[in-house]
């Protein structure tokens, strides 16, 4: 085999290997575009946060109705829902208990909890939103780019957003925030001390006596640490905390694990 004949078939080879690579590489290329564009198509799915309290007790509004009830009816007319009243009522919880019950009827949830944030503005509320949504990088956008961001995500699919301690939002920006609410195809809670305009309001009083009843008795359900007379008691905690749930979980916690004795706890 002459020079010129080997170079032929060692240019020949060189080619075929290069073509094989660039099949490989494109092949590859499809892949990793179908990987990417399932990853984009794909609907982020964040859950609701779990009850913090086993104590967890059926509560009634002013009118006598099963408060889940009520909100789980007010979630079904979309728009804005707001939960309002005293800090440690229980608003929260409720808001808790609601939306796992309906963890099967939403793609999602959005849970934007401002309790030690404050204050916040607009801007602010919709970088926690997008990091939820899967997006790190809207920080850096302008306002409009970061609204549209938003936007497009929570549209993709259905959504419960849920803004708990929405008094600590700015007030110059409450209204923008509440607007945006209404833009995008979500159901939306908001959890406040006050009563908001422009939403569907319900209140959360303080809990009856007898709910008062059903819950210490929950928080106290362990033979362990159950070496006081409840029944002496019960309303003397239903005075002194004015049926708050959170007092009443601080006083009962003081009594069970022995901080104060009972009897200490009411003389100071």
């Amino acid at each position: 085999m002459d020079i010129g004949s080997a170079l032929v078939i060692f240019l020949s080879a060189i080619g075929a290997y290069f073509a094989f690579r660039q099949a490989q590489l494109t092949k590859q290329q499809l892949r990793m575009a179908r990987e990417q564009t399932v990853q984009l198509d794909a609907i982020p799915q964040p859950r609701p946060p779990r009850i913090a309290t086993l104590a967890f007790v059926e509560r009634l509004d002013l009118q006598g109705r099963s408060l889940e009830e009520v909100i789980l009816k007010a979630l079904r007319r979309n728009g804005i829902i707001c939960l309002w009243g005293t800090g440690g009522v229980g608003k929260t919880t409720l808001a808790m208990q609601v939306a796992n019950r309906m963890s099967g009827n939403y793609d999602g949830f959005l849970w934007i909890g401002l309790d030690r944030l404050s204050p916040v503005d607009f801007s602010q509320v919709l970088n926690m939103m997008s990091i939820l949504l899967m997006r790190n990088d809207s920080s850096s956008l302008a306002i409009g780019a970061k609204k549209a961001l938003v936007k497009g995500l929570i549209d993709r699919g259905k959504y419960l957003v849920v803004i708990d301690n929405f008094e600590n939002v700015e007030t110059r920006d409450k209204d923008a925030l509440l607007a945006f609410l209404r833009e995008i195809q979500s159901t939306n809670l908001i959890l406040s001390l006050k009563y908001v305009e422009g939403a569907f309001n319900i209140e959360i009083p303080p809990m009856r006596p007898e709910e008062v009843r059903e819950f210490v008795r929950l928080l106290t359900n362990d033979p362990a640490n159950d070496n006081w007379d409840k029944s002496t008691y019960i309303q003397k905690i239903i005075n002194t905390t004015e049926c708050n749930p959170q007092l009443i979980e601080w006083v009962v916690g003081q009594i069970k694990f022995g901080a104060y004795s009972p009897t200490a706890l009411y003389q100071s």
